[in-house]
């Protein structure tokens, strides 16, 4: 297996050269390709004393290092007569344009010319060269160069056969450059060089995975998308027999799509995962100039949507029937994060809009209070992850207040709200957990009674709230801004939404209203939003037991600091 070039593809920057100030292209050879490259570091001048000039020429000169490396280390290629051919014609071609404008004097290239028949005669007469003679031959050092910049690792039976054919070729640019040193310039088209483009069935192969992960990358991939995905691209790859991009045609993926429709699989799967996936790979892949025209582009699936029987979100009785069931557990038995989750999360999406996944990787720093007192609750990339990887700030419902759920972030210390990363088997990735998290509590739902196949038990809290947006009248730009959707154009991408406003929005939800749910009083709540100033943004509290998380139950009641009691 050929080792990656992963140590080598970190970003690098424009250097200056200490004595001329010119920025220089820099980078550390990796290990495995040094005996290939000749040195331990790339160097090069970038020829401007321009910094922003020099970053432009640097990601030049980056993009063109790592696929020469990249076609280094997948070891010794043979190429074929016709193709050392064009690279002997090429070198030629280069040497008569070199030279030709200035040529007055024709004895240097009667010399040269001299010469070259006498290594020709050493190629063709007599025992195989070494491998220092063929380096110090006089075209040695122009074949090695053109093959290094190609990303081309010959090997010694092509390098031979490339220095046998020079030969001929750089007799040819020695007796041109000798007549035309005497006026006489000629066709180099007579000739007769094949096309430099012969050498393109020597391009190196593009791997699916390399090619993968430039694409996730590049684009910010998110764990979820790259754990469907990266499945689907194995077993393309195994379908098509090869993991070379470059060798992928259309043909090979409506062969895929054909074989894909015989299956079980719903159309609107292989359409939106199955050849997405493909498609967003080799699409990727074009654009960095690893392979030519996606293969896969304009292949699409044709399906019809299911019809739908009933609305996606919970109706306004399952709403209440769920969080009636959401307040009245009972922990015993229970893990804190997993009681707390079952408790807080359909309220939390309830009265925000914001994803399950979202809700359940927070952190008690993600719910902040302001200077005028509103409570807010962060939803960011930094908990987890994050569709669209940008935060907002939603404002925390005041009947969710009430109930006490400040008292249980004040009690979490810096423990994560929904998950505990102590529990986990092998590894504690916040973005697996949380995603576990909701999938228990998904489960759950679907065990107390919410058995509508036609309904998602958590993915249709958010189509509730979209509903109650417009049934009360809430901004539309603050509905898409809840529920993480992207602004849709771009004078609505200007400007922020301050909590005053946010606030307002928010309470216009009317409470889920419901009998016997205990309530702390005006001077609890009060007592809680102070306690945030203290909350584990700064100083961390131990985390309580589920009879303190579930205390308001009992009448409970956050103590008083000190200072605020009485004498």
């Amino acid at each position: 297996m050929v080792p990656a070039v992963a140590g080598a593809a970190a970003l690098s920057k424009p250097s200056r050269h200490p004595k001329t100030g010119i920025f220089q292209y820099r980078k550390r050879v990796p290990e495995h390709l040094r005996a290939i490259v000749g040195r331990r570091e790339e160097k090069r001048s970038l020829g401007t004393r321009d910094p922003d000039e020099a970053r432009i020429r640097h990601a030049v000169a980056e993009r063109e290092c790592l696929k020469r490396w990249r076609s280094l280390g997948h070891g010794q290629v043979d190429l074929n007569v016709r193709q050392c051919r064009a690279i002997a014609g090429e070198l030629c071609l280069r040497r008569i344009a070199e030279f030709e404008d200035d040529v007055e004097d024709p004895m240097p290239w009667r010399d040269e010319l001299l010469r070259l028949q006498c290594e020709r005669k050493a190629l063709t007469e007599g025992p195989s060269p070494s491998a220092e003679t063929l380096e110090g031959l006089l075209r040695a050092k122009a074949v090695r160069d053109f093959l290094e910049n190609r990303g081309l690792a010959a090997s010694a039976a092509t390098r031979l056969r490339l220095l046998r054919l020079t030969t001929d070729t750089f007799e040819k640019a020695a007796s041109y450059l000798e007549k035309a040193a005497s006026g006489n310039y000629g066709d180099t088209t007579a000739f007769g060089f094949p096309p430099i483009s012969a050498l393109e069935a020597a391009d190196p192969a593009v791997p699916m995975l390399e090619a993968w992960g430039s694409y996730v990358k590049q684009r910010g991939t998110g764990n979820a998308t790259q754990k469907r995905w990266l499945p689907v691209l194995t077993k393309f790859v195994a379908f098509a027999g090869t993991d070379d991009l470059a060798r992928i045609t259309r043909k090979d993926v409506l062969a895929w799509k054909a074989h894909l429709l015989e299956t079980e699989l719903d159309p609107r799967t292989i359409s939106d995962v199955y050849l997405a996936s493909v498609k967003a790979v080799l699409g990727q892949a074009s654009v960095d100039g690893h392979i030519g025209s996606n293969p896969a582009e304009r292949i699409r699936v044709a399906y019809r949507k299911k019809p739908r029987t009933r609305e996606q979100g919970f109706t306004r009785d399952e709403a209440y029937f769920v969080l009636d069931h959401c307040s009245r557990i009972d922990p015993t038995g229970m893990s804190r994060d997993r009681a707390a989750a079952l408790r807080w999360v359909p309220w939390l999406c309830a009265y925000s809009g914001a994803r399950v996944g979202e809700i359940t990787q927070m952190r008690p720093c993600d719910i902040y209070r302001t200077g005028r007192d509103l409570v807010m609750m962060r939803i960011t990339p930094e908990a987890g992850t994050q569709k669209g990887g940008s935060f907002r700030d939603l404002a925390i419902h005041s009947h969710l207040i009430a109930q006490g759920f400040l008292g249980y972030v004040l009690a979490c210390g810096q423990k994560p709200l929904f998950y505990d990363p102590a529990r986990a088997r092998k590894d504690p990735d916040p973005v697996k957990l949380s995603a576990k998290a909701g999938e228990r509590l998904a489960a759950w739902i679907r065990s107390i009674g919410i058995s509508d196949p036609r309904v998602q038990p958590n993915h249709a809290w958010r189509h509730r709230f979209a509903s109650l947006t417009r049934d009360i009248g809430m901004r539309l730009d603050f509905a898409e801004l809840a529920m993480g959707h992207a602004p849709n154009g771009a004078s609505k991408a200007y400007g922020n939404h301050w909590p005053v406003f946010v606030k307002k929005q928010i309470e216009l939800i009317e409470p889920y209203e419901m009998p016997n749910l205990p309530l702390l009083d005006a001077a609890e709540i009060s007592l809680q939003i102070a306690e945030l100033s203290n909350c584990p943004r700064s100083t961390g509290q131990p985390a309580a037991d589920a009879a303190a998380i579930f205390g308001w139950k009992k009448g409970f009641r956050v103590p008083e600091p000190k200072s605020q009691r009485a004498p």
